[in-house]
């Protein structure tokens, strides 16, 4: 199975000939991760006019389980699940397309679609590309995060 963006639509494609969209945007999307189960994708969109969102869906269906609107110009650089070992995952960290590159963190327990912010916080203030769960934490359920962008690895 591959998945690839195709401005504001997802394309899933199966094999050779069998193609699936995911259609929840209504701007290009900037990013995507796909869960550890394999089964929930997360992806982000532009927000020139505000309307920044995440949207999580699943990966079988195409199905919109969740949109989350973010109230950023600018719209969502990168998504990312925390690895939950095969099931569904608890969290999900998010960046800013803005001045300080805002990381959000998602809490995923109560199920979708009840998905709330824990905290949101200042990234950098040179722009950061790409977030990822520190695969080598393990000092609580919640972990720590990797970001990488202009000339900075934190």
């Amino acid at each position: 199975q591959a998945l690839y963006v195709a401005a504001g639509v997802v394309v899933v494609q199966e094999g050779d000939t069998q193609l699936h969209h995911f259609q929840g945007h209504d701007d290009d999307v900037l990013c995507m991760d796909v869960s550890d189960d394999g089964k929930l994708v997360a992806t982000g969109q532009v927000g020139h006019t505000g309307n920044a969102c995440i949207c999580i869906w699943d990966a079988i269906y195409c199905e919109k389980e969740v949109k989350i609107d973010v109230p950023r110009h600018g719209g969502i650089y990168a998504v990312s699940f925390k690895a939950a070992q095969g099931h569904t995952p608890m969290f999900l960290a998010s960046i800013a397309n803005d001045e300080d590159s805002t990381i959000h963190l998602w809490d995923l327990r109560q199920g979708l679609p009840n998905v709330k912010l824990l905290t949101s916080i200042a990234g950098d203030t040179k722009r950061v590309l790409t977030v990822a769960w520190n695969p080598f934490y393990s000092g609580d359920i919640f972990g720590s995060l990797v970001t990488c962008g202009d000339k900075h690895l934190n």
